[in-house]
């Protein structure tokens, strides 16, 4: 993911899909978008898929970099 203002601040995760499953009420990302934007998810007329993750590494770079990261 990129910030569109600085493209030096990006995250990356790589990693494994562990499960794939409907969203078929929309309950998962109706989630996201309250905890990301502040507000109930805007478009309910189209299919969602949740893909669980088993995350391998995550990477921050530019603003969102850790301190405790090297380099």
């Amino acid at each position: 993911m990129l910030d569109e203002g600085d493209w030096h601040t990006h995250l990356s995760i790589t990693g494994h899909v562990g499960q794939m499953r409907e969203d078929t009420d929309l309950t998962g990302i109706d989630r996201l978008a309250w905890q990301y934007i502040g507000m109930p998810y805007p478009r309910f007329d189209c299919g969602r898929i949740s893909a669980l993750d088993r995350r391998g590494r995550l990477a921050r770079l530019g603003a969102l970099k850790d301190g405790s990261q090297p380099g």
